[in-house]
């Protein structure tokens, strides 16, 4: 190589990372833009010990700086929170609800709020929860839960209705065959037309009033928008792909590197939270994608046990300051 071509690979270099760190620090801005105007945190990417000695996940602003935590009044497992796709709500099965090691005990509530001063408890008919989605406004609930006929024990997947709590659709004919207990993400749109059902290796989306399979794919962390519209996820070669539903096209790469995990996308849709290993990156990252121009900014680092699944926006009203 010449001295003449090094230098031009040098200056090319050196024009591609200024490009990259304007798109980077435009891609932030409008992600500090949207938290201050919608009065968002970025939750899930840390945890704290409150004072019931429980591990809760806290939030924290776009700048990294520590914005509280969700302080529910139940312990619940990790895998059984849920946040909405507007952020305003959460819903969870509370972990004294489950039955215990000789499958004794269980209930069959969930909860439910908008306030951190207080919850709604939904009651339902059959045994326990297993994961629970809500969609914005928390106005429609899916359940995946056990209920027992006779001496046999099965797995279900519904829509409840509220406050009643009555069930309003049974899907589980549409998921008939497949093991729900080892489902490892349940989301639904934002206006429940949609719902993506994911195990660890493949996933499925169900046209909720269609009553009809929309979509399958190999791969982990399956998202919707929240429009329904668009699907991201994991591949196989921890790969990330944006489908779009209606037509089964992929938007071009949106992020380069490899993806560990996929959380939400932000309330407006206009942004994906993933965690992602990015070329000549030291370590992986949270980052905002907007994967419509496959830009994206970093947000902060992880930790060890942490791949982004559980990361999205949430209303502030709904944080308590941090414990002492």
């Amino acid at each position: 190589m010449t001295r003449r071509h090094l230098g031009r690979l040098l200056l090319a270099e050196s024009v591609s990372a200024s490009a990259c760190s304007t798109a980077s620090r435009e891609t932030l801005a409008r992600l500090a833009a949207m938290c201050e105007a919608g009065d968002f945190a970025v939750f899930g990417a840390r945890e704290v010990v409150d004072s019931n000695s429980d591990l809760a996940f806290s939030a924290i602003t776009v700048s990294g700086g520590d914005a509280g935590y969700l302080q529910l009044p139940d312990s619940y497992r990790r895998q059984m929170l849920s946040i909405a796709p507007d952020g305003a709500w959460a819903g969870w099965v509370p972990e004294g609800s489950l039955p215990d090691a000789y499958g004794q005990g269980g209930q069959p509530i969930v909860r439910l709020t908008n306030d951190p001063k207080s919850a709604r408890t939904l009651r339902y008919k059959g045994w326990y929860g297993l994961r629970l989605t809500l969609s914005s406004n928390a106005k429609d609930i899916a359940l995946i839960m056990s209920d027992r006929e006779g001496a046999r024990l099965t797995h279900r997947l519904v829509l409840l209705e509220q406050p009643t709590g009555d069930i309003a659709e049974d899907l589980s004919s549409l998921v008939a065959g497949l093991d729900l207990r080892k489902v490892e993400r349940l989301r639904l749109s934002s206006n429940a037309r949609r719902l993506v059902i994911g195990w660890p290796d493949s996933f499925l989306v169900v046209d909720v009033p269609a009553r009809k399979l929309v979509f399958t794919g190999r791969g982990r962390f399956p998202c919707l928008s929240p429009s329904g519209e668009e699907l991201a996820f994991m591949d196989p070669g921890r790969k990330l792909v944006v489908v779009t539903l209606a037509t089964g096209a992929r938007m071009a790469q949106p992020v380069n590197g490899k993806t560990y995990g996929v959380g939400s996308w932000t309330p407006d849709g206009s942004l994906l939270l993933a965690f992602v290993w990015t070329p000549l990156a030291l370590d992986a990252k949270l980052v905002a994608i907007d994967c419509k121009v496959g830009r994206y900014c970093d947000i902060t680092r992880l930790d060890e046990w942490n791949l982004g699944q559980y990361c999205s926006l949430i209303k502030r009203t709904l944080l308590s300051p941090l414990p002492s």
